[in-house]
């Protein structure tokens, strides 16, 4: 999908919560996305949206707190939110689809190219690599994002990687990094107002 399934974190950080909490998609829609993934989360493997332009992750879980489903935001290869440009490869298993890992790749030398400079991309992280957890699966990302809310390092592992390797252009700050975090997780604006 293009637009995410979840809350819009960069405009719900700018107001006063639960006033500003900005929704993706329209309750109706939401609503019903919710009901059919749910209906199918034994057959879904994951999914994938990009839009905000930069990386980023949901995960949904069910009425008990069980994770089933992981929602990876790529980073865009456009920088018109200041981001470097950037894109994930996913390593996945053939035999099911399930995801193993990802890396993500920018471009390191976006002010510096023109007609005698080439274009370099480099390696940014794995999510192995950067968070340690052996497999991209939802009870992991779930893992990841309450250690987010509640580790510093993995918190500045996630600011540093939001926007591609442009710390000082990434909307995610000191003040507000709670209202990302809470995105990865409270799907609906009544769960992400409690958060």
């Amino acid at each position: 999908m293009h637009i995410p399934l979840g809350i819009n974190a960069y405009s719900s950080s700018r107001g006063t919560c639960p006033g500003s909490v900005t929704s993706f998609w329209q309750d109706a829609y939401a609503s019903r996305l919710l009901a059919l993934v749910g209906s199918y989360k034994n057959l879904l493997r994951g999914s994938y949206a990009g839009h905000t332009h930069m990386d980023d992750f949901r995960v949904l879980t069910d009425a008990t707190g069980m994770p089933f489903l992981t929602t990876r935001i790529t980073p865009s290869v456009s920088p018109i939110f200041n981001n470097n440009p950037a894109f994930t490869v996913l390593l996945y298993n053939r035999g099911d689809a399930a995801v193993a890992n990802y890396g993500t790749f920018y471009l390191s030398n976006l002010a510096e190219i023109g007609p005698t400079v080439a274009p370099e991309w480099a390696f940014e992280y794995t999510f192995e690599q950067a968070y340690g957890y052996q497999g991209y699966d939802p009870a992991g990302v779930l893992s990841l994002a309450k250690a987010i809310r509640t580790n510093a390092s993995m918190r500045k592992f996630y600011m540093q990687y939001y926007a591609a390797e442009t710390p000082a252009q990434s909307p995610i700050n000191a003040g507000n990094w709670m209202a990302y975090a809470c995105a990865q997780t409270a799907i609906t604006p009544d769960d992400y107002a409690t958060c």
